[in-house]
């Protein structure tokens, strides 16, 4: 009994361990992928958001949506786990680059 439970607690550590990275992860590329599309949404928003695309392709996580409002652009990537305990779970990751003035001009 004893083998069995350290085997499940073992289980339940790996699964812990998995999700943490592929969350980590999935945040990092979020946050690069929405930087990416930024960089070059003065060439517009379809090449801003194929960069995106991009981006989280290279980090072997899927965009889910691009959006841009002016000179925002907001971002989700997402990753299905697989594994024992975790397997078709999905993690999700957002972010948004742009300027940080109130009124929207990447110039102030």
């Amino acid at each position: 009994m004893t083998i069995i439970g350290l085997m499940v607690v073992l289980g339940v550590v790996v699964a812990l361990g998995t999700v943490q990275i592929t969350r980590d992860r999935v945040a990092a590329a979020a946050d690069l992928g929405a930087i990416a599309a930024a960089t070059v949404l003065p060439e517009g928003e379809r090449i801003a958001c194929d960069r995106a695309r991009e981006v989280a392709s290279r980090m072997r996580v899927s965009l889910t949506e691009c959006q841009v409002n002016g000179w925002d652009v907001r971002i989700s990537v997402a990753e299905r786990l697989h594994g024992p305990l975790i397997d078709g779970r999905q993690v999700v990751g957002r972010a948004r680059a742009g300027p940080t003035s109130a009124t929207g001009d990447p110039a102030r």
